[in-house]
């Protein structure tokens, strides 16, 4: 898995907003660990509730991914995280910028 698809999973979870993400990855050295992290480990995370725990540890029966890339390639729409050049640079600066957007048409680095 990607660090792009395990951001799509973790962005499709429930409970899990931006704000909990960012905690985790200041634990977890990358998505793809999240994704892979234990309960145990994932209830030493500040901030996580038993929702959020049962969320991630049960991502693979919540998330269907394949299903996810597919209807984004239909729509023909792109993927832009934080990590992404495009990425709006006013919206890294809000408290809890989204994770993942999905943009439909072009985005200019003005945007």
């Amino acid at each position: 898995m990607t660090r792009r698809e395990a951001l799509i999973v973790l962005n499709m979870l429930p409970n899990l907003g931006p704000v909990r993400l960012r905690r985790l990855l200041e634990v977890f050295p990358s998505p793809e660990k999240v994704l892979q992290a234990t309960k145990n480990d994932l209830r030493d995370v500040q901030g996580l509730n038993t929702p959020v725990i049962e969320s991630l540890a049960r991502w693979e029966s919540l998330v269907d991914l394949p299903r996810e890339l597919a209807k984004i390639r239909e729509f023909g729409a792109d993927i832009l995280t934080l990590d992404d050049d495009l990425y709006p640079p006013l919206l890294k600066e809000i408290h809890d910028p989204p994770t993942i957007l999905y943009v439909w048409g072009t985005l200019d680095k003005k945007d």
